[in-house]
């Protein structure tokens, strides 16, 4: 699925059974399935990714205010 964020940033998420894999043109990230109360949450190390219908929030919890929305493209 490719999603495009509010930041003009695009990804590819690929979804494994416990895992998904962010690709972008430069670069590939795995991150591990962790619990959420609704959706789906995955994280590694600071980069946290929230997925929940068409709609991914990616937080990068090295740098505080930086909150991503981004909507999968059809």
């Amino acid at each position: 699925m490719r999603y495009v964020c509010d930041d003009r940033s695009s990804f590819i998420a690929s979804f494994g059974d416990v895992s998904v894999t962010l690709s972008t043109a430069l670069s590939s990230i795995r991150l591990e399935q962790t619990v959420a109360a609704d959706g789906a949450r995955f994280a590694n190390g600071n980069l946290v990714v929230w997925f929940k219908g068409r709609e991914a929030t990616v937080n990068n919890l090295s740098q505080p205010g930086s909150t991503t929305l981004c909507i999968e493209q059809r």
